[in-house]
């Protein structure tokens, strides 16, 4: 069963059967989700939250928890959102990231490990987060999201400016000979062998210079880490037919290993994360057995660089364990982040891009509440929820007194959209273990009635006389227009190395509002005349220059919002449109969202919708709390 977008991945993720193949159900949910974390997540992985991917098992079979887990105790103090452990060699420094003292952007800390005050390492206003310790701890590298984001160098003991060392990279890792610096790329490539922005791996030179690819055959290459020996990495990976996996590659370009982990993990963990780190003979990695991810042990020949053994938990807190850190005497330092995604309501003037009041919160579970969508008028919201255990689909009312839930022990997938009229809604999900897309009433109780194929839908006509859909995350650069009730499908857009997503309907039918690029990263935001035969490239007009996605289209068609990072973060713009839809003057910015821990940078592409109705905007954002915790493992 693929991931869901509420679990930790997918969340980060993807989906994925027994091999590990992030592929099999990506109708459902699109594994593209792994190329887009905004910001933090993509950087952090964490949180499932954030930047975490996993890939599903397919009917996994119960595993035995162990019965007794080292006592772990609370490391850091305060509120707030702290995480992204590193342990200097020595044993006596941690960094991390945090947001405990400033606007609520996180910033790169020090502190020694066993007391001490916390020290600020780096200043400013974006977010900074994944630091890693140079094997002598005079330096640490870092993510920051500043100048577009990249990799930054920084003395450990500050008191000079960061480095940069590569431009977009994510999850930077020091070698243990200090010469390298091994990171990811997550967003798309302009090689177009790649496969719209499935991810690359990098080392460069310590001192700075230019990044060299590792294995550029792999359309996915995600989360280096680094072997003891210096010389080899492992790293997450599907090779050119399909076989997903852990692999060791030298930095040489001789052909990797494939280590095998799958099959160790497959029928005992339902969802892998990342690998965080190569202590000795053991990979310790991100995996959930049920909705909550831990960290775990999995041992790695350093000689044939095969898994040799079977996976061993190492925590069992309540929040999503992730990012561990090994110190040499064995103490384990990890985080534990608790996030709740809640639906928002903003009162605007749409039609004139003004904003009338502050933002309110229409749900309040404390768990997963995502991608909505509003009726044309206002009366019903439609959206993903697991209030009940399960991925649901709920309706409610734009004052958030009318909640209802519409399906019953259905797996949801991405996304539901809600009719114009607010009468029926349309969504992906399994039935009796088969991909099926369903339009249903918005009526608890009713029955759904099943479409032909397995596709997913970005938009329902405002005349509920078609659907905008995509088939696969293979055919990411491809829209076909499905006409409703014959079901004949015909293309409108596509783009020969470019994936196009979000593709929306402006309330008249005659335009479609989307977004481009060679990875949902990189995306920026179009809007097309709807015509037959498919819309050419040419009559594309572009929506300025920066990166963004979720479209939302006002109700007289004369302004488009969506998010974008124009000013370093992902918050809500508009921009006026002229009569040919070109657009007219600067954006406007509707709702700025700077904080790590409220907002947006713990949320992947695939969680966030952006909807638009008569007297309001309408959103789901990421809550989170974070705090690093300690304890002690055998045999480090």
């Amino acid at each position: 069963m693929p991931d869901s977008p509420d679990q930790a991945p997918e969340r980060e993720p993807l989906s994925a059967p027994p091999t590990y193949d992030p592929v099999s159900s990506d109708q459902i949910f699109p594994n593209w989700e792994r190329n887009l974390r905004f910001a933090g997540l993509a950087a952090l992985a964490v949180v499932a939250v954030v930047g975490y991917r996993y890939w599903r098992a397919q009917q996994p079979a119960p595993v035995v928890a162990e019965i007794h887990f080292p006592r772990t105790t609370q490391w850091s103090s305060g509120a707030g959102l702290t995480l992204s452990p590193a342990i200097s060699h020595t044993g006596k420094w941690v960094a991390y990231s945090s947001d405990r003292d400033g606007p609520g952007s996180l910033a790169i800390w020090t502190q020694p490990f066993d007391s001490g005050k916390p020290t600020r390492l780096t200043s400013g206003e974006f977010n900074e987060s994944e630091p890693d310790f140079s094997p002598d701890d005079s330096r640490i590298v870092f993510r920051s999201e500043r100048d577009g984001g990249g990799i930054y160098v920084v003395a450990a003991t500050g008191g000079s400016p960061p480095t940069l060392v590569a431009k977009e990279g994510w999850r930077p890792k020091f070698s243990p000979n200090g010469k390298w610096i091994a990171f990811s790329k997550l967003s798309g490539s302009e090689d177009s062998s790649v496969a719209f922005g499935a991810g690359q791996i990098f080392v460069v030179p310590a001192e700075g210079g230019d990044p060299r690819r590792i294995q550029p055959d792999f359309p996915v290459a995600r989360f280096p880490i680094w072997a003891p020996d210096s010389g080899h990495l492992l790293f997450a990976g599907t090779r050119a037919d399909g076989a997903s996996d852990w692999w060791v590659t030298g930095l040489d370009g001789s052909p990797p290993v494939r280590t095998r982990a799958a099959d160790r993990l497959k029928g005992q963990i339902r969802a892998v994360g990342m690998p965080e780190r190569w202590q000795g003979e053991r990979i310790v990695f991100s995996a959930a057995e049920e909705a909550h991810p831990h960290l775990w042990e999995l041992p790695v020949s350093p000689s044939s660089w095969q898994a040799s053994g079977s996976p061993r938990r190492l925590t069992d807190g309540q929040g999503v364990e992730q990012q561990g850190a090994i110190g040499p005497d064995g103490r384990f330092l990890f985080s534990s982040v608790n996030v709740a995604t809640e639906i928002y309501s903003l009162p605007i003037e749409p039609n004139e891009a003004r904003v009338l009041g502050k933002l309110e919160a229409l749900t309040n579970h404390g768990g997963k509440a995502q991608l909505p969508s509003i009726s044309f008028d206002n009366a019903r919201i439609a959206y993903v929820s697991d209030q009940s255990g399960m991925r649901d689909v709920w309706i409610n009312d734009p004052a958030g007194k009318a909640e209802e839930r519409v399906t019953t022990f259905h797996q949801i997938g991405y996304r539901p959209v809600i009719s114009a009229d607010g009468k029926h809604v349309v969504y992906p999900a399994y039935e009796d273990g088969k991909c099926a897309v369903l339009i249903q009433p918005t009526i608890a109780g009713s029955r759904p009635a099943a479409l032909q194929g397995c596709f997913a839908v970005w938009d329902w006509s405002p005349d509920r006389t078609s659907l905008l859909t995509f088939r696969s995350s293979a055919e990411l650069n491809k829209v076909d227009l499905m006409r409703l009730p014959s079901q004949e499908r015909r293309p409108v857009l596509s783009h020969p190395t470019r994936s196009i997503y979000d593709a929306r309907f402006s309330r008249d039918g005659r335009w479609i509002a989307f977004a481009s690029g060679p990875g949902s990263g990189q995306a920026r935001i179009f809007v097309a005349p709807l015509r037959s035969p498919a819309i050419r490239e040419s009559e594309w007009i572009s929506i300025g220059t920066d990166f963004g996605g979720e479209p939302a289209w006002s109700p007289d068609g004369n302004v488009l919002y969506y998010r974008s990072k124009r000013d370093g973060y992902h918050c809500i713009w508009a921009h006026r449109l002229g009569l040919d839809k070109k657009p007219l003057g600067e954006p406007i910015p509707i709702q700025h969202l700077h904080t790590a821990a409220f907002g947006l940078y713990l949320m992947k592409a695939t969680e966030f919708n952006l909807a638009v109705g008569q007297d309001r905007l309408i959103l789901n954002m990421a809550k989170a709390t974070g705090a690093l915790w300690t304890t002690r493992i055998s045999g480090f």
